[in-house]
């Protein structure tokens, strides 16, 4: 079912450490809720375009997705490579990625960014993710940037057709590998997930079309 990328990636897929969306929005930290709404997002409309969807020109994409600027991880050889296992993992079941966005959305909006944002060592520290391009704007430019990936996951959440959960959620294999690449990140989230070892390649698995039902 599963392929996975070096351990060494530092670019996470739409982290889902639990099969609960609420409960995984809720465990995530400053830099990892908005990293991951930006993936997610990304992922939301580079799978829309794949559709034909056309850009809303009221709201302001950047290069590398809401508000963002492009960076190295747009531009490694191995971009193309991640964005893809992004879309394939999740394509078919767009309604749900757009649930999972919303509920990432509602924590950032919760989240108290002013002040000192812990960023721990280790892996290029967290520089080498998106976050910190929206985190260290001004609240304005936050919120603004959040209302935005908000109205875009909305807009989709309606058009989208309803499907059963993805085949591989609730599979260990799968969120397992997402709980492992947060602890080698940041060794804080041992406390969450004191079974799960910190050397688990990350999971990919591939869309099966056949394993999608709309309901």
């Amino acid at each position: 079912m599963s392929r996975s990328l070096d351990l060494s990636c530092k670019q996470p897929p739409v982290l889902l450490p639990y099969a609960d969306f609420g409960k995984s929005a809720e465990v995530l930290t400053v830099p990892l809720v908005f990293h991951t709404v930006h993936v997610a997002t990304t992922t939301l409309e580079k799978l829309a375009r794949d559709f034909g969807w056309r850009e809303n020109p009221d709201i302001n994409y950047g290069a590398g997705g809401f508000g963002t600027i492009g960076s190295e991880s747009f531009l490694n050889p191995m971009a193309e490579e991640y964005w893809g296992r992004n879309q394939e993992m999740w394509r078919g079941h767009e309604w749900h990625l757009c649930m999972y966005t919303m509920a990432l959305i509602q924590k950032a909006r919760s989240i108290p960014t002013s002040g000192v944002i812990h960023e721990p060592d280790g892996f290029g520290g967290w520089a080498n993710l998106e976050f910190h391009k929206v985190v260290h704007q001004n609240k304005q430019d936050r919120m603004k940037w959040l209302k935005q990936a908000m109205q875009f996951a909305q807009k989709e959440f309606s058009e989208q057709p309803r499907t059963n959960l993805p085949y591989w959620h609730n599979e260990a294999l799968v969120h397992e590998s997402h709980q492992s690449w947060m602890i080698r990140h940041d060794r804080a989230y041992k406390h969450y997930f004191p079974k799960t070892p910190d050397a688990l390649p990350l999971v990919w698995p591939p869309c099966e079309e056949g394993k999608r039902r709309v309901l």
